[in-house]
């Protein structure tokens, strides 16, 4: 019986989740936040913590060795039954949505509200530096500013799930988060400290499919679409990291769900085909961009309607030209219909850093690495093919588990969290052949030769077309090889390597045997139920192709309800651009002033008299009093700080912000700001003046 629970941290100093990076000029430590701006707690950096303290409870013996590695998981590779998610603020998914259509909108809110913004509304700086134990005083080069989460800004939440979980296991958890207390760096400098509730979110039980073999020589195929809801770590091992969603990793998260019915290695393993799944968006849904497909080297950006820019398709019949340079185009595409237009689909990724701690008694070293991970958010698409009662049956174990599937590293903790939607029934269009016929793979192909050796050899590969999809008399090949492999779970072994034809091989055939039907896509070779050997056969086309930028839509109204938890976001983004405002305004004003018979110490005393007033309901007001009671005696006093006070009143607001009104305790921090920044900067220009000599006696 799986187990749900919900992790609360709520923040009692101020925290800092270091990213092992900085942003180069002014901060030496980043926190961790999402791509819009938003704070989140990385799940390693929770289960780490908890696992710390699971083994407090091992060494003192208030839990079991066998407990604390069936639950974490040990060094072995033995995966934990734990699960946790990312901690996030509280409403997180709206927040971002909104946030994120204020991005999108073009609009001068936009411009305000912008991911550093958002981040800046979180945080603050701290420094601290090293001090030398002989001198006393700091040493060169050890200021270290950090970028830090104010405590009290934000309340994180994570969900944690045991995977048939016992009591033990359960008990373990709470007292793990129980004695969790401090998060991030520089915990023994008042940092990251943290209050933790662990509260139950229900008991999870899957349901039992009865299921019988009917009518399966029919198949059928269904389209299906993944979208990221974590990044995804999709490692394929030794170093190799797909930008797409693999059939046989697919396979492996139905597996997961299915692999306790008595009926799985018969649907599962022999009566379904998976294929891979490649990046989409709202106008195509992308394949691995034929091998035949080339561009001049340097002259691969998208044109536009003046300037426009071209692919070519050697196997469509382009004949290049002696005095250029070409190269492969690579990566995904989408062609249009009339086949006239070539649009690149792109996958967005980034390098992730994690750090092992070590353990000297198991003898593991510490260690750094870095891996690469496909970004949230994105949309994958592919299709599955079997007959309509297995169909039929995926449909109800996906709904089972919530449409949820986990793909690629780090399952337990961060990553791998994807929704999983099956579409429509696909009604393939059949083609007819003609003398001459293109056939591009989109998927990796393994095939094997006459005498059941695995072959990279060309010929066998236009052997085995020849034989299972159409006759031809000659055939022009577009091919590289690759050796494909993987890791199985299950057994904890590598899988069986082999030498395969890379997605995106074409074979040019010509002289083919015509007017014959053939289905325009379809599976040859071996492991198509992992998703191998996918092709699609087609007439040929004209050869040049305009390379396109996609269209983008346009973007939603914003349209943000008052009481939406991102409003109090926008407006402390926007207060906190006001702020700026303010004080740049503030150095302007103080550079038209005119300073010749102004005496040095007029700004001292109006800074004086400021900070007498400073703790007033309403600074501004009780400074005009003061100022008027005290520098009467002194027209130039009395003029200067007037001119300060009136040149705060005159900054005009503008009118892009929700923050509508701004509050008297708002003012006064608005004010506090301005008249900081303003005496500060005639005291700079008066210093100036008087050194240049320009300050009359």
């Amino acid at each position: 019986m799986n187990k749900s629970y919900e992790m609360k941290i709520e923040l009692l100093s101020d925290m800092c989740c270091g990213t092992g990076e900085g942003n180069g000029s002014n901060i030496d430590v980043c926190t961790t936040f999402d791509e819009a701006g938003l704070p989140f707690i990385p799940a390693k950096r929770i289960k780490g913590l908890l696992r710390e303290c699971g083994k407090f409870f091992v060494e003192y013996k208030f839990a079991e060795e066998k407990t604390f590695a069936r639950v974490f998981g040990d060094i072995d590779g033995q995966n934990g039954i734990i699960r946790i998610s990312n901690a996030v603020i509280k409403n997180y998914d709206k927040i971002k949505e909104e946030i994120s259509r204020i991005f999108m909108s073009g609009t001068g809110l936009a411009e305000v509200i912008t991911k550093q913004a958002v981040e800046n509304s979180y945080t603050i700086l701290r420094s601290q530096t090293s001090i030398d134990e002989k001198t006393e005083i700091a040493k060169k080069n050890s200021l270290r500013t950090t970028q830090v989460i104010k405590k009290g800004s934000a309340v994180f939440m994570a969900n944690i799930e045991l995977i048939e979980a016992s009591e033990e296991d359960e008990k373990l958890l709470k007292n793990c988060v129980k004695t969790l207390r401090h998060i991030g760096l520089n915990k023994t400098r008042g940092f990251g400290e943290v209050k933790c509730d662990l509260t139950g979110r229900g008991e999870k039980t899957a349901e039992e499919f009865t299921f019988e073999l009917n009518n399966m020589n029919d198949s059928v195929t269904t389209e299906y679409t993944i979208i990221l809801l974590d990044d995804v770590v999709m490692s394929a091992g030794s170093n190799i990291n797909p930008n797409y969603i693999s059939g046989s990793m697919l396979m492996g998260a139905f597996a997961k769900y299915t692999k306790d019915y008595e009926w799985f290695s018969e649907v599962i393993l022999k009566k379904t085909i998976f294929s891979n799944a490649y990046i989409a968006d709202e106008n195509f849904d992308y394949i691995p961009t034929p091998l035949s497909i080339c561009h001049i080297k340097n002259k691969k950006e998208a044109g536009n309607e003046g300037n426009k820019s071209y692919a070519f398709n050697d196997a469509d019949g382009y004949e290049r030209e002696s005095d250029k340079q070409y190269v492969q185009y690579g990566g995904y595409s989408g062609i249009d219909t009339d086949g006239t237009k070539i649009f690149e689909g792109k996958v967005k990724s980034a390098i992730e850093y994690h750090y092992t701690k070590g353990d000297e008694q198991k003898n593991i070293d510490k260690n750094i690495f870095t891996y690469e991970k496909i970004l949230k958010g994105q949309i994958f698409k592919g299709t599955i093919t079997a007959s309509p009662d297995i169909i039929y049956l995926l449909k109800s174990v996906i709904a089972a588990n919530q449409n949820i599937l986990f793909l690629g590293g780090s399952a337990s903790a961060q990553y791998a969290k994807c929704k999983f939607m099956f579409g429509e029934i696909i009604e393939y269009k059949s083609v007819t052949t003609q003398e001459k016929m293109i056939i591009e793979f989109l998927s990796d192909v393994i095939i094997y030769d006459e005498y059941g050796n695995n072959s990279g050899n060309s010929k066998a590969l236009e052997e085995l077309v020849k034989d299972k999809i159409v006759n031809f008399k000659y055939c022009k090949s577009y091919t590289k090889t690759i050796t494909t492999g993987g890791f199985n779970a299950k057994w904890k072994l590598p899988k069986c390597q082999h030498t395969a034809f890379i997605k995106g091989t074409v074979l040019e055939l010509s002289g083919c045997e015509t007017k014959k039907t053939e289905p325009c896509i379809g599976y040859i070779g071996a492991l198509n139920s992992e998703g191998y050997g996918q092709y699609i056969i087609r007439n040929a086309r004209g050869c040049e192709l305009i390379i396109c930028k996609t269209d983008k839509k346009d973007s939603e109204d914003i349209n943000i309800a008052e009481d939406s938890p991102t409003m109090k976001i926008i407006k402390d983004v926007e207060f906190d651009y006001l702020v700026e405002k303010y004080k740049t305004e503030a150095i302007k004003n103080a550079n038209k002033a005119d300073i010749q018979l102004l005496s040095n110490s007029c700004a001292m005393r109006l800074l004086s008299i400021y900070q007498a007033n400073s703790e007033s309901k309403n600074i501004k007001s009780a400074l005009k009093d003061s100022v008027k009671k005290d520098f009467t005696s002194n027209e130039e006093l009395m003029d200067f700080s007037n001119n300060v006070i009136e040149n705060f009143e005159g900054v005009i607001i503008p009118d892009i912000f929700y923050l509508s009104e701004v509050k008297i305790s708002e003012e006064n921090k608005l004010f506090k700001e301005y008249i900081k920044a303003y005496i500060k900067q005639i005291k700079r220009r008066y210093q100036q003046n008087e050194n240049e000599g320009k300050i009359l006696s």
